[in-house]
């Protein structure tokens, strides 16, 4: 593992009008880039990398080699015994060490806006929370492509909104 790092901007914009004191929008743009973010290959499952094996290839080896399979079997961590997994069909092998990811991109859009209301019985506030994921790419590797993981699965959705109202 190497050390994890991170650039982040953000500009934002927060608005509060004189002319309805009770209304406030915030809209905020944000990227970070990451460099060596350490990870969990696959959402930590091998299912997870078989799904999305274009973009976890250095974590998988079909049809390993006897030779493979063996210093699999006689590893120290193994669960169970030898014998079975040395006479157990190995179709492929998944490693899911943690892991440095070469670089990782998220880039997005988010928005507050909040109006209360004053009433004879009570106040009302209204809400809405949105945000926009415009991308989230990863480079697995120097020779891995950049993929966007945006609503896959184990990963944030590109559009999140949440509407309150308070009373």
């Amino acid at each position: 593992l190497r050390l994890e790092s991170a650039s982040t901007t953000t500009f934002g914009l927060d608005v509060a009008p004189r002319w309805n004191p009770v209304l406030t929008a915030s809209l905020t743009y944000y990227r970070t880039s990451y460099r060596n973010r350490i990870v969990t290959p696959g959402s930590g499952t091998g299912a997870g990398i078989l799904l999305e094996e274009d973009k976890w290839r250095d974590r998988l080896q079909r049809n390993p080699s006897s030779a493979a399979v063996d210093s699999i079997c006689e590893a120290p961590g193994l669960r169970g015994s030898v014998e079975q997994c040395e006479s157990t069909p190995v179709a492929a092998i998944v490693d899911l060490r943690l892991r440095s990811l070469l670089a990782t991109r998220l880039q997005g859009t988010d928005l507050k806006i909040e109006q209360r209301l004053p009433t004879s019985i009570g106040n009302f506030e209204f809400g809405l929370n949105a945000s926009y994921l415009h991308s989230f790419k990863q480079a697995t590797s120097s020779r891995a492509p950049w993929v966007d993981i945006a609503n896959t699965i184990g990963n944030p959705p590109k559009l999140r909104a949440l509407a309150t109202i308070d009373w």
